[in-house]
């Protein structure tokens, strides 16, 4: 007897084991997401989510508003073309897009933080929560030395890549000098895609100051390196992205963004509509 009791505890046992293992399977990219969706939270609703458009694609505007409505009620659309539900600034085609973070930061100012993306990425929302309100949220970058007078990334021969970000230093206080010195070492900067970056309040005047500083620097210099200058590298989080999506692939719910998905196509507004429909969003 006592042997099948002990049987039919193993029994269950496995069946127990076996269930949570197909439940973790199933669900550990989307868990949090199912969440979310149940609860009805809206969880950035004191961070304004900033969306510029490079090229006046406008058309995306309200699919753009609708599928991050709920998590981020609070969003400024930012343009180069004049359109009344456009927030009209120059970036020369979003070359110098850190301008918009800057002006977003001055006409409001009373957020507890700033996200901008570019209206070409896909957010996936529910991961953010893992992210600290206070600190800059930016992507893994990469460090570039200034005494390098060649190199193969296409945008440091250009005008605003290396002759601009060395004019641009030679304005830093020494304080910002130290800071980003300690971050990667002497002549050196960082750069990294920009296309997603989260700045918090306590760091607004100080962007400001340094968008200023940097404004005919390359964004994907700018941003990482003014991101250098206001903390340690080891206080920043970085994000998980994909770059380069395609069509063919899967989209992947752990990534905290995607890129790039061009909504002015009806196709992928679809795609990506069933996609959230799909886990629940």
């Amino acid at each position: 007897m006592i042997m099948i009791k002990r049987a039919i505890q193993i029994f269950f046992a496995f069946l127990m084991l076996t269930a949570t293992y197909y439940y973790l399977y199933k669900y550990q990219k989307i868990g949090s997401v199912k969440a979310l969706s149940a609860q009805k939270i809206i969880p950035f609703d004191t961070i304004l989510l900033i969306i510029n458009y490079n090229h006046p694609y406008y058309q995306s505007r309200d699919f753009l508003e609708g599928i991050y409505k709920e998590p981020f009620p609070h969003q400024l659309f930012y343009g180069e073309k004049e359109n009344p539900r456009i927030n009209t600034l120059a970036t020369h085609q979003g070359w110098f897009a850190h301008r918009v973070l800057a002006d977003a930061m001055q006409r409001h100012p009373y957020y507890e933080g700033y996200l901008m993306i570019q209206d070409d990425c896909l957010v996936n929302y529910w991961n953010l929560a893992r992210f600290d309100r206070h600190k800059i949220w930016i992507n893994e970058s990469i460090p570039r030395e200034l005494s390098k007078v060649s190199h193969p990334w296409v945008w440091w021969a250009k005008e605003c890549g290396a002759s601009a970000v060395k004019d641009s230093i030679k304005s830093l206080s020494s304080g910002y000098l130290q800071q980003l010195e300690r971050n990667c070492s002497p002549d050196t900067i960082v750069t990294g895609a920009a296309d997603f970056v989260y700045i918090p309040a306590r760091y607004r005047k100080e962007f400001i100051l340094l968008s200023s500083i940097f404004d005919k620097t390359f964004i994907e210099i700018a941003i990482p390196t003014i991101a250098f200058c206001l903390d340690t590298k080891e206080n920043i989080e970085f994000t998980h992205f994909l770059w380069d999506y395609s069509l063919n692939n899967d989209f992947d719910t752990s990534l905290d963004w995607i890129h790039p998905l061009k909504f002015s196509n009806i196709a992928n507004q679809n795609l990506v509509q069933n996609y959230l429909k799909k886990i629940g969003v």
